[in-house]
């Protein structure tokens, strides 16, 4: 129910605006930081976003997703099945893009801005940069979470793991090489 409630916020227009500016931004100054070193156009940073997007649905869908025998023993009734299956990727969708968006806006782009002023933006380095932030993120968590630490150790995983998915997603979206180009004498 909170899920639902939080998802409904970050679809207010002031929020959806709050959005779009930290993509607007992170798009323009990347795209004018890196210029001269690893042209990392705005369109190519557009598909990056656009890319984060597209996974986050995917993985959206892949969360909601309940068989009918296991909702039935939460008490979804049969006809109110699809309904819920519905509401749950809404939420999840909702929740997990706009957050990733604006993870990415506010930590992958300049993450890939300094990789890329040092020509060293690839899509290994910039998966290895996104396991620091992640856990800086889960640590956060953590000690705000009264959970059990098998719970939490669970949750990390997978958040790790997530993270390092959609960051592969905008590297990949962005078009950045596996390796780095080497130097010819």
């Amino acid at each position: 129910m909170e899920s639902m409630m939080l998802a409904s916020v970050m679809l207010h227009p002031g929020a959806l605006a709050i959005l779009a500016l930290a993509i607007f931004g992170a798009v323009c100054l990347g795209a004018k930081e890196t210029e001269p070193y690893q042209r990392l156009s705005r369109g190519r940073l557009f598909a990056g976003f656009l890319s984060v997007f597209a996974v986050s649905l995917a993985v959206a869908g892949a969360g909601s997703y309940v068989s009918p025998e296991v909702a039935l023993r939460f008490g979804v009734a049969p006809e109110n099945y699809w309904s819920a299956i519905w509401r749950e990727f809404a939420t999840l969708s909702v929740l997990l893009s706009y957050l990733s968006l604006l993870g990415c806006a506010a930590f992958g782009v300049p993450i890939v801005t300094l990789l890329a002023k040092r020509r060293s933006a690839t899509v290994p380095l910039v998966v290895a940069a996104s396991v620091p932030v992640s856990l800086g993120v889960v640590g956060m968590l953590v000690l705000l979470s009264t959970a059990p630490t098998a719970r939490i150790a669970k949750g990390a995983a997978l958040m790790v793991g997530l993270h390092a998915v959609m960051a592969v997603g905008f590297s990949m979206g962005v078009r950045l090489p596996w390796r780095r180009p080497r130097k010819e004498a």
